[in-house]
């Protein structure tokens, strides 16, 4: 190390040593001529023999000069100057070939810019590699989520000795207004265990963190601390927050702080605003919430999270939650659980959804690796459009290739010479995608996604600058290459320099490159027509039951309205004024048709275990639900919505799993408690656009603030439901929306990833459609000759065009058939996104094929066209 840095140190005093060298050099010429001179050397003869003698200088200099550096390091710095030098004499290839390879590179930086934001960005907490998260492997309970109940939150946190505190939340929204009539705005909460902020080495902007008084279980304290957003937005930063009473749901609290503005909550897409303790939520709940919530075992669920103690390693402390775990279930008669700790260093912030290990976590992850597989495709097109311009820019350059050869240069050095271009080329894109990520990939998230979290950090860091590296680094690799080895092979003379050779390798080489454009293209056209299809079909399918003219409202009981009985009779004085208005026939349910929910049940069968619990979708509603949604029952009734009937309906899918070949309606099955079948639903897709799942129905509790669902839509029933609403209670909040909203809104994400792959597809489209061009007029430029003397001895414009188009024809048609082939992996992959379209639907193919034909058509016509109107005349007296 001590040799080189000496090395770096004379290359960069170079110039100061060169002197020093000169000065010696002379010296010893002198010397040698003085030592001549006694000899009887004429004096005109002693400096020549005097320089004989003392041999090749230069050879000493250059031997010198390999003392002070390493050799490759000043060729390659002539490299560098070299390549800069012919890439500046050539503006329109460098420009060109640089646009391209920052379309191809530029999107995989910024998507990766994105992706190590969400979810390989470490959470902002002090010493994150000491916190990890606490996941069950399995649960078969009621409930949603994937953390643990309070109850086994509580019994950790009092006994777990492998860490230095455990911390407890659960995610909610609230309303929150300065003045109890002010206006309010909803915003993300979180309810939080009081040691949340001092575990997790949060710092306060302004304030304080929760006190051990402030969380003491059965003794709420209406405290609060905000978020820094929040308090720049609606409180314009004022210095004076701390002791301000702010309306949480209409309950009053107390700011006792503001958190810090790189923390943003346990989530990196999401901004959390509020956070009130625990045992306050109760206060602002909009749900009625059982009295036992924080004692009973079996209600789920928080998330937790520890910091690990000092010199405690993951696996110990995963052995010891696991123990006290299972002690606690088998105190209360439960069913084990595994449980496992994930770290939230490298899996990104503590969230159950946008863990990489967790269920809804991976679709977003396959999602991220269908973007970048077709990125990364775009950017195989990019390199094989910059390496035609390579090919037919060294083939240009063949005559100074071979005089370099001719005057001793080494094959490897000019490829080293010729890839150093192709790597300057790449650094320039790569340092401009790197400013484009910085610069643009903030605005346009703002722009897809307005609720996006503002602090999310996207700015490129060290992973993405060694990700864009690598990708410039493959980019070299791909685009330089092979035309450079092909340039610098030996062949014969240069005889002029008009001469040209027309080498089987370099049409075999521009054929290839032809045939991966258009492959690469057919495969991104093809799955954005699929998609597209996937969504024509899911529009147009039978969903099973009604959309049309269905509103769906949901209404939310003014806070501290009551307990559970009284929640109940508020809320059937609301159906009552909704029937009395003549907006009947009216259902309710806990979830909407076609909502997202992934909502869950196990069920088993009598005298099976309660490890073969089988998890189905679970949906709550009123017996009236089936009638208005008119969805048919196949076999049986509807239930008994009184909770002592016990009565449940089945679809036929879950008949069919539970009791194959069997009739469902009669048997029992266990949910916690035994329930009797007394009806099967014919299939719907009123979970999704996915298959079908195995669905239980039973009746909806009026204490959990259910959707309500009437027939009639537009805003004349809109206005009705809301005025009739108003009547009973002005405190009221409604909502309403029209069932057909509901199912284009679960279209969303689907359209708008069409959109992206169809934007991707078309731009790998246009990227195809400049290669097929530039092939095109190469060969025409290349054969110019040869085209004249064709027409001079008498061809015909058209056998022309053809003679052209038959030197491409292979690798068009070769490159479709493998693009075509390869599609049908492609569909087989994008089938969960197809809604029931075929992977291999007809129009998607036929169409993708049209619009390739007439791209290929447009890109040959002005290459063709020319080569038809070659002057032979012209032609032949340049020869």
């Amino acid at each position: 190390m001590i040799n080189w840095f000496r090395r770096l140190r004379a290359r960069i005093r170079y110039r100061h040593f060169e002197h020093d060298l000169t000065e010696e050099l002379e010296f010893h010429r002198q010397m040698k001529e003085e030592a001549l001179a006694p000899d009887g050397a004429a004096t005109g003869d002693a400096p020549w023999r005097a320089q004989r003698e003392l041999g090749n200088t230069t050879l000493m200099r250059e031997d010198a000069r390999h003392v002070w550096i390493a050799p490759w390091l000043e060729s390659v710095w002539q490299d560098m100057r070299y390549a800069l030098r012919s890439l500046r004499k050539h503006p329109g290839f460098t420009v060109t070939a640089t646009i391209t390879l920052l379309l191809g590179i530029g999107l995989n930086t910024m998507l990766f810019t994105l992706f190590n934001a969400l979810a390989l960005r470490s959470w902002p907490v002090a010493d994150p590699a000491r916190v990890v998260r606490v996941t069950p492997l399995s649960r078969a309970t009621r409930g949603r989520g994937d953390g643990i109940s309070f109850a086994e939150y509580r019994f950790l946190q009092r006994r777990a000795t492998s860490f230095s505190g455990l911390v407890a939340l659960e995610r909610s929204g609230a309303r929150i207004a300065p003045q109890p009539s002010g206006q309010a705005e909803y915003v993300q909460a979180c309810s939080v265990s009081g040691n949340f902020f001092d575990v997790l080495g949060v710092a306060m902007a302004a304030g304080r963190a929760f006190v051990p008084e402030e969380a003491v279980f059965g003794a709420p304290r209406a405290v609060t601390v905000i978020g820094d957003a929040l308090w720049r937005r609606r409180f314009g930063a004022d210095p004076t927050i701390v002791g301000r009473t702010v309306y949480i749901n209409e309950q009053p609290f107390t700011i006792v702080g503001v958190a810090s503005p790189r923390f943003t909550g346990p989530d990196s897409v999401r901004r959390y605003e509020l956070f009130i303790p625990l045992p306050a939520m109760p206060l602002v709940r909009l749900q009625a919430h059982e009295s036992d919530v924080f004692d009973n075992p079996e209600r789920c669920c928080a998330e937790v999270a520890g910091r690990l103690a000092p010199g405690v390693s993951a696996p110990r402390a995963t052995a010891e939650i696991a123990s006290l775990l299972g002690r606690f279930r088998a105190e209360w008669k439960l069913r084990p659980i595994g449980v496992r700790l994930s770290s939230t260093a490298n899996l990104g912030p503590l969230t159950s959804a946008e863990s990489l290990d967790q269920p809804g976590s991976r679709r977003v992850l396959a999602v991220f690796s269908l973007l970048f597989v077709a990125l990364f495709l775009v950017l195989l097109l990019a390199c094989a459009n910059v390496g035609n311009l390579q090919l037919a820019r060294g083939m240009g350059r063949r005559r100074e290739i071979a005089i370099r050869l001719a005057i001793g240069a080494g094959r490897r050095r000019i490829v080293r010479q010729l890839l150093t271009e192709s790597l300057l080329l790449s650094l320039a894109a790569g340092g401009l995608s790197m400013g484009f990520a910085a610069v643009l990939l903030g605005p346009i998230l703002r722009i897809m996604d307005p609720r996006a979290n503002a602090s999310l950090s996207v700015a490129p860091g060290l992973a993405v600058l060694a990700f864009t590296f690598v990708f410039c680094l493959l980019a070299v690799l791909l685009t330089g290459l092979a035309p450079a080895l092909r340039a610098t092979r030996p062949g014969p003379a240069i005889a002029s320099p008009g001469w040209q050779e027309v080498g089987i390798g370099r049409v075999r080489l521009r054929s290839v490159l032809l045939a991966t454009q258009i492959a690469l293209t057919t495969i991104l056209l093809v799955a954005a027509g699929l998609l597209t299809r996937g969504i024509v079909t899911a529009m147009s399918s039978d969903l099973g039951f009604a959309v049309n003219d269905i509103l769906v409202a949901q209404v939310t009981p003014p806070a501290g309205s009551g307990d559970a009985s009284l929640r109940s009779g508020w809320f059937r004085g609301v159906l009552d004024t909704l029937d009395e208005a003549g907006l009947g026939p009216i259902a309710v349910t806990n979830i909407a048709p076609l909502a997202d929910s992934r909502m869950s049940v196990g069920v088993r069968l009598p005298g099976e275990r309660e490890s073969d619990a089988r998890h189905v979708r679970m949906l709550s509603a009123s017996p009236e639900y089936f009638d208005l949604l008119r969805i048919p029952l196949v076999a049986g009734r509807t239930y008994d919505p009184r909770p002592s009937a016990r009565e449940v309906v089945v679809n036929e899918t879950l008949a069919r799993l539970l009791w194959p070949g069997q009739q469902a309606v009669g048997k029992t099955l266990i949910s916690g408690a035994t329930w009797t079948v007394v009806g099967v639903a014919k299939d719907t897709r009123i979970t999704g656009f996915e298959t079908v799942p195995p669905v239980l129905h039973w009746a909806a509790s009026a204490t959990s603030v259910p959707l309500i669902l009437l027939r009639g839509g537009g805003p004349h029933t809109e206005a009705r439901v809301r005025a009739a609403l108003r009547t009973f209670d002005p405190r009221i909040a409604v909502s309403t929306a029209a069932l057909s909203d509901s199912l284009r809104s679960s279209l969303r994400n689907s359209i708008t990833g069409a959109t992206i792959a169809w934007a991707i597809g078309l731009l790998g489209l246009a990227l195809a459609v400049v290669g097929v061009f530039g092939v095109f007029a190469y060969v025409v430029e290349e054969r110019r000759r040869e085209i004249g003397i064709r027409l001079a001895l008498g061809a015909r414009g058209v056998q022309v065009v053809r003679l052209i188009l038959a030197q491409t024809r292979t690798a068009t048609l070769g490159g479709l058939a493998v693009g075509f082939i390869l599609s049908l992996g492609a569909g087989q992959v994008l089938r969960a996104y197809l809604f029931g379209a075929s992977p291999f639907d007809p129009i998607a193919y036929g169409g993708i094929a049209l619009l390739l034909a007439v791209s290929a058509a447009v890109a040959a016509y002005v290459p063709a066209r020319r080569a038809s109107r070659i002057d032979p005349a012209v032609t032949l007296r340049c020869e």
